[in-house]
């Protein structure tokens, strides 16, 4: 006997249909035909629930073998963590700027793990003011080469004119102390010293232009400015010695005169402005703390020429 309804064999005596639930008729009547479908739908629905937990139970499983399930539960936190104080949302990023911001960006081996570098806090020195300055500590350089030069002509000079018969007496004379010389001496009869004060005084106008060749930075203008003054009057005095004592040739007297008259005038002329200048460039290298690698002489190039001939 076969299922009025889905036309399968029936087992003996059965009161339904194993197959499609249809009921049978206990007797030899006609089979009605009941609508199986809200069952069959039921059945359906069950078997899809279950085939979609078996589905996820493996997914999950899948996500921890690989681990990503564990990485995941590192960032986001359950929203039942709420209720201990803790937010259920990923952390925040830091502001950019902020003090934990400039930790996520140390180098390896430091907190955060970046290879960022993390910003020096020192203040390097510009480029053009650390140019500046090598052009003044190149300009100071030959203001103590030419003052030197330049002496050493002059005492040259005044012993060849016998104005001393030893550098103690050349030293006596420039201070004014006439009691070392011999004041029945005859001074040779020579017609003019060889000093070429053209020359000299070229050298010295040559090394100022070169000095404001280069203009400074502008927080370098008041060093400019000072040191200017410092080289000029450097220049003025020496070629004033070096002249009082080129004509000694001709006027003892007049040039011994001449040479006391600078005496003691050094430090207002330069001494003090010297000082000024070298104290501006101090404060510059202070400023971007960089070591102050050079100074500016009160001297004639630093050579303690000016204490020793009393100026």
């Amino acid at each position: 006997m076969n299922c009025p309804r889905c036309g399968r064999q029936l087992a003996s005596g059965a009161a339904f249909c194993m197959h499609c639930g249809q009921m049978l008729a206990s007797s030899g009547g006609s089979i009605p035909l009941v609508d199986a479908t809200p069952h069959a739908n039921g059945r359906r629905l069950i078997v899809g629930v279950i085939g979609a937990i078996l589905v996820l139970a493996g997914l999950l499983f899948a996500l921890d073998e690989t681990g990503l399930l564990r990485a995941a539960g590192s960032v986001f936190r359950p929203q039942s963590l709420a209720a201990q104080g803790q937010s259920g949302q990923p952390p925040a990023l830091p502001a950019e700027g902020s003090a934990q911001d400039s930790r996520m960006l140390s180098s390896p081996g430091q907190a955060g793990g970046s290879s960022l570098p993390i910003p020096d806090s020192k203040r390097f020195m510009p480029d053009d003011v650390r140019r500046w300055l090598e052009h003044l500590e190149r300009i100071e350089r030959k203001r103590g080469d030419l003052s030197r030069e330049h002496l050493a002509t002059a005492i040259t000079t005044m012993t060849a004119l016998q104005l001393g018969g030893s550098m103690s007496e050349i030293e006596a004379l420039l201070r004014g102390d006439l009691e070392g010389l011999d004041e029945n001496q005859t001074p040779p009869t020579i017609e003019k010293a060889t000093t070429d004060m053209e020359s000299m005084t070229r050298a010295w106008v040559s090394l100022n232009d070169e000095f404001l060749s280069v203009p400074p930075p502008e927080e370098c203008v008041p060093i400019r400015n000072q040191y200017d003054q410092v080289l000029r009057e450097t220049g003025a005095m020496i070629l004033d010695i070096v002249q009082a004592v080129d004509n000694a040739s001709t006027d003892r007297e007049g040039a011994l005169q001449a040479l006391l008259s600078m005496k003691g005038k050094s430090e207002e002329r330069i001494g003090r402005p010297a000082e000024r200048t070298d104290q501006g460039v101090t404060q510059i290298c202070d400023k971007y703390e960089t070591r102050k690698w050079f100074s500016i002489s009160r001297d004639f190039g630093g050579g303690g020429l000016l204490k020793s001939l009393g100026m």
